[in-house]
């Protein structure tokens, strides 16, 4: 279920060097947010929200503070540009992050079950070819 969002300011190229909304979804205590948050809650004369978002975009024709943004401003099929940060795992193994088949549990295999097996030839080429992936 995709709850509306609520316009909580409307950046401009003028005021800000960039056009952009910020938004919140939800609903929270009036205690449970910090004095500056109510304040800019109470500004664009919108409850609390779970959080705020800010998203880029060149058209803010329709947008007023305050106002909801709901699914139904979207077509079916319609395409949209979705930009966001992928979660970090640190640093993995080749079995997580080049998805290698693990070796055997039993049958004589003690200590490298998770480990990537072989990464070349012997002699002829000596060497590991660069972009190997590995670790």
């Amino acid at each position: 279920e995709v709850q509306p969002n609520r316009v909580t300011q409307i950046k401009t190229q003028e005021s800000d060097g960039y056009s952009a909304i910020q938004v919140t979804t939800g609903a929270r205590k009036a205690t449970r947010v910090s004095k500056a948050l109510a304040g800019h809650f109470a500004k664009a004369k919108t409850e609390a929200g779970e959080g705020l978002w800010e998203f880029r975009t060149e058209e803010l024709d329709g947008l007023e503070i305050g106002g909801e943004l709901k699914v139904d401003r979207f077509e079916a099929g319609q395409k949209v540009d979705v930009t966001g940060t992928s979660k970090g795992k640190g640093f993995q193994g080749g079995v997580k992050r080049h998805n290698f088949s693990m070796q055997d549990a039993t049958h004589g295999n003690s200590l490298s079950h998770r480990a990537p097996g072989s990464i070349g030839q012997c002699q002829t080429p000596g060497r590991v070819w660069k972009g190997k992936k590995m670790a």
